[in-house]
């Protein structure tokens, strides 16, 4: 008995309890209850409070401990002692709008005065150097308050007396802790592609959606100090690579094939693990991690994924024949496209940042690539909740 279990950590009788197969919420509630207000802490598998809807089908791994020592013990070994001290810190920030711009300065000097070391990308530190010298800065900043009034209390006082450019690299030079990113999931695909593949990505929303990124604007520096206090811990997300032609490509959210002319269907041989499972014609195909399903796939009506499933989804976009539905299959499957149609060429799409050309007869195969993406998370929110959040507006802000 789980509720047992708990009950022995609560009084002293265990130091602490660990459940990695997933217990019923209903099960574990009342014991976690008792654990709590004997001062015992229990949580989920990375340290966040157990939170979940009380239902009969929803289940959490519980980490129980009397003591929060061994509680940080269990949380640090579970997650591969993955909280490191975070030291250098790189930003990478969407410069098509001014505001984030400026709220870049703000967090480069914050960073910098609580001792962390700074790296900023070559773009980013193009565009602060034109602001650091122009004479309509005071105007700049007040506009970017009017626009983003949630962040206004925190533009006072920036310091622009910094040396950008000595601080700036190449994105694909990075070598840091964490990499920052301001933006939406455009800004954070973008930086993924381009950097390594080890660095962990922390997303402050600043676009549209921004459903990868961890937290909104005004929750940035609270959250900074957890992380440098050492109180979050990694997410890891399942990657894709793409294989065609003897070249390699990496996707974390999906990769699009389709007709490099409008308008025009393909038809293409769809395989996993060498078996045919379709033979379709369609305006393209997308084949999407958990990741990704809740962006391209999920607007051309395919599943909402949980991260956490072990799955690739492979969509047709408006196929032909009305049997061709979206299908779930193992990421530690193969699954192979190949185009049917003479003629006709494709142009497939990795995370709407790198295209390539496929031709009649060529085949582009998809499999987990053997290093996942890595995330920092702080908030307590989960998958669901942010589903919610995210896309009941269709991903419009309203304006207050």
């Amino acid at each position: 008995s789980v509720a047992l279990e708990l009950s022995y950590v609560a009084s002293g009788k265990y130091d602490a309890f660990l459940d990695l197969r997933g217990s019923r919420i209903i099960d574990i509630a009342a014991g976690k209850l008792i654990v709590e207000e004997a001062g015992g802490i229990i949580t989920d598998k990375y340290g966040q409070k157990l939170n979940n809807v009380l239902s009969i089908y929803e289940k959490a791994i519980v980490v129980a401990a009397n003591n929060e020592i061994m509680h940080k013990q269990m949380i640090d070994i579970l997650n591969d002692n993955q909280a490191d001290i975070i030291g250098k810190i790189g930003i990478i920030s969407r410069i098509d709008q001014t505001p984030p711009i400026v709220f870049a300065a703000k967090i480069i000097d914050y960073l910098l005065t609580n001792g962390r070391e700074v790296i900023i990308e070559n773009q980013l530190m193009h565009e602060l150097v034109k602001l650091k010298e122009n004479p309509d800065l005071s105007k700049i900043i007040q506009e970017s308050k009017e626009k983003y009034p949630e962040i206004a209390p925190m533009l006072d006082d920036i310091n622009f007396n910094i040396d950008y450019e000595k601080i700036s690299m190449n994105l694909y030079d990075f070598d840091c802790d964490m990499a920052l990113i301001l933006g939406g999931d455009g800004t954070l695909l973008r930086a993924h592609n381009k950097m390594q593949n080890n660095i962990p990505l922390f997303g402050i929303n600043m676009g549209t959606v921004g459903f990868l990124t961890e937290i909104e604007v005004k929750h940035t520096f609270e959250a900074l100090e957890e992380i440098m206090k050492g109180e979050y811990y990694k997410e890891k997300r399942t990657r894709l690579i793409v294989s065609h032609e003897n070249h390699n490509f990496k996707a974390m959210n999906e990769v699009v094939v389709m007709t490099d002319k409008p308008a025009k269907m393909l038809h293409f041989q769809i395989l996993v693990d060498g078996e045919i499972i379709e033979e379709v014609r369609a305006d393209g195909l997308i084949i999407s991690t958990p990741s990704g399903s809740t962006a391209y796939s999920m607007s051309a009506g395919g599943p909402i994924v949980d991260p956490k499933v072990a799955g690739f989804i492979i969509n047709p976009i408006c196929p032909y024949k009305l049997g061709a539905r979206p299908f779930v299959v193992s990421d530690n499957s193969e699954i192979t496209v190949k185009l049917l149609k003479k003629g006709k060429n494709a142009v497939f799409v990795m995370d709407g940042q790198i295209n390539e050309e496929a031709k009649y007869e060529e085949e582009i195969k998809f499999k987990k690539s053997p290093k996942d993406a890595l995330f920092i998370r702080t908030s307590t929110k989960y998958f669901y909740e942010k589903v919610k959040d995210k896309l009941n507006e269709g991903g419009i802000k309203k304006s207050s």
